[in-house]
């Protein structure tokens, strides 16, 4: 019997994109599909948009729900709608992305065996429209040193045995931003089974004015820093790690949090660069020169605007 997967789709203020998004889900070449829609406040029609597509696609196979959840902030819905999914599997998508229709084939061909894993990776491509597409990038590797350097678990990216994901925790309400960060940290530093789906590439994360992903780190600086301490505590106190790994994860976040600060400063944000500086301060007090040296290198090169600071920082922990 083919498993009920969900999708988890956040709105807020999407009137005028959410259409798109939702008919890219209705496309799936794949059948039964759950489909949790999660207004969040919207000031604009997005909720009257959404209920209307509902309505007229109550007849596609697809069970499709709409639920509100008046706390600001994509991540309580998104935990609204994993509070309400039936899917074995689920995964969690933005409003304003395009769904690719085989990637639920594919899920389901690799949760269809005796393997069940807990999380799985798919690749996915972004840009500012759908003719400058590029692939994220990705390591494939489940340690976690690698991903706090990459970022590669994305929303999009990902998708979770919903049980082991609510057992987990969920999507953390507190962080604003980098919340995909963050969970993926905390699902690689669990006890968990991954599988990575990597012959194709999935989704189009479609970046536009109002995307969080073009904005400057410097209208950030509060909501990144928070994301990073929680990770940092998610490390320290991980049971999973061999004090090697715990030490290779630090040094991760350090040569990140580096990397952070000389972004700000070519930003002009100084005290936001000074925020990042005394924060690596905090996750390896006392740095051994070498260390330090490394940090100070990674941080001039991401001030003068040199790229992919995460490949040099990723050899180096």
């Amino acid at each position: 019997m083919k498993p009920l997967l969900s999708i988890v789709i956040p709105v807020y203020n999407r009137a005028g994109r959410v259409v798109r998004t939702l008919d890219s889900v209705a496309a799936a070449d794949y059948r039964p599909l759950e489909l949790l829609i999660v207004d969040n406040g919207s000031s604009d029609d997005s909720l009257q948009v959404c209920r209307s597509w509902a309505e007229e696609h109550a007849l596609a196979g697809i069970d499709v729900q709409v639920h509100i959840q008046p706390k600001p902030g994509a991540n309580a819905a998104r935990n609204r709608g994993l509070e309400h999914c039936r899917g074995e599997y689920v995964f969690f998508f933005d409003s304003d992305d395009l769904f690719c229709p085989a990637a639920l084939s594919d899920v389901a061909d690799a949760v269809g065996s005796d393997h069940r894993p807990d999380w799985l990776f798919l690749p996915v491509e972004q840009g500012v429209d759908a003719g400058s597409m590029q692939v994220r990038s990705y390591q494939q590797s489940s340690a976690p040193h690698v991903h706090l350097l990459n970022s590669q678990f994305s929303t999009g990216s990902m998708v979770f045995r919903t049980q082991w994901l609510r057992e987990i925790g969920g999507w953390d309400e507190e962080l604003g931003v980098w919340q995909d960060w963050e969970l993926g940290a905390r699902m690689l530093l669990h006890e968990g089974r991954g599988s990575w789906l990597c012959a194709r590439t999935y989704h189009h994360i479609l970046l536009h004015a109002d995307s969080i992903t073009t904005s400057g780190f410097s209208q950030t600086v509060e909501g990144t820093l928070a994301a990073m301490r929680r990770v940092v505590d998610e490390v320290k106190e991980a049971s999973r790690l061999s004090e090697k790994e715990r030490a290779r994860c630090l040094r991760a976040l350090y040569y990140r949090g580096m990397i952070l600060a000389g972004k700000l400063r070519r930003e002009g944000c100084a005290d936001g660069a000074a925020a990042y500086r005394a924060l690596v301060e905090e996750i390896i007090p006392h740095a051994l020169k070498p260390v330090r040296l490394a940090g100070m290198m990674l941080s001039a090169y991401s001030a003068v605007g040199g790229r992919g600071a995460w490949r040099l920082a990723l050899g180096l922990v």
